[in-house]
């Protein structure tokens, strides 16, 4: 498309496919637009981070680095700090843009900042040897099973990627996965296995007519 007087065009929010990613880059570069992908949440009013456009492609997927005058962390179970690059933690926002804390009644509006500009994101990501970070998945979209950790959100990748359209919910007892479709449910199993060596007897696979939106079970 072309829009007359159009210099730019962001994203930010949800996180965007790769190919939906090219996409956006190649009409840029058509047109000769800027575009950036950016990464927020409403607590950081709104914005945390930005890719520069001339890294769309080199760092794709990236969220970018921090806004100027801020900074990352990353946390690991313990709270304590990661500091090796490529290892996955929770990411940690701290900026002047961060919010005083919730108000639930007016009492609470006296409470003064009890964020103290820090923002545990609950999501988990890791940084490259070239400080750029990259979402992996949110906290509370892991499951801990047999004492260890599963990304359910790169499951779900995983599956889609062997065209089985899935969603996953968060159990630390057994891998529960919901889907639509008549799949070959051994094959699905089979799949999780070989990748993830999960014992199928904890796998549990029910059909249901939708898919409850994510946000109801991420809660």
């Amino acid at each position: 498309f072309k829009v007359d007087g159009l210099k730019y065009f962001t994203h930010a929010g949800g996180k965007l496919d790769k190919k939906i990613i090219e996409y956006f880059v190649n009409i840029a570069k058509k047109n000769n637009y800027k575009f950036y992908s950016m990464y927020g949440q409403t607590e950081a009013s709104p914005r945390m981070s930005y890719l520069e456009c001339t890294k769309n492609l080199k760092k794709i997927g990236s969220i970018g680095k921090p806004l100027k005058g801020s900074k990352f962390l990353l946390i690991d179970e313990k709270k304590e700090i990661i500091r090796k690059n490529f290892k996955i933690g929770e990411i940690v926002y701290r900026g002047k843009n961060v919010c005083m804390g919730y108000a639930n009644n007016i009492k609470d509006l006296y409470k003064g900042n009890l964020n103290k500009e820090n923002l545990f994101t609950g999501d988990i990501g890791y940084k490259d040897n070239q400080g750029y970070y990259y979402l992996t998945g949110r906290k509370n979209r892991i499951s801990k099973i047999f004492g260890l950790r599963f990304n359910l959100d790169d499951i779900e990748k995983k599956l889609k990627k062997n065209n089985f359209y899935t969603r996953l919910v968060p159990s630390n007892k057994y891998l529960k996965i919901l889907i639509i479709n008549n799949y070959n449910i051994d094959k699905i199993k089979n799949l999780i296995y070989s990748s993830y060596k999960i014992n199928k007897n904890f796998i549990l696979i029910n059909k249901v007519k939708k898919f409850p939106n994510k946000t109801l079970f991420n809660k």
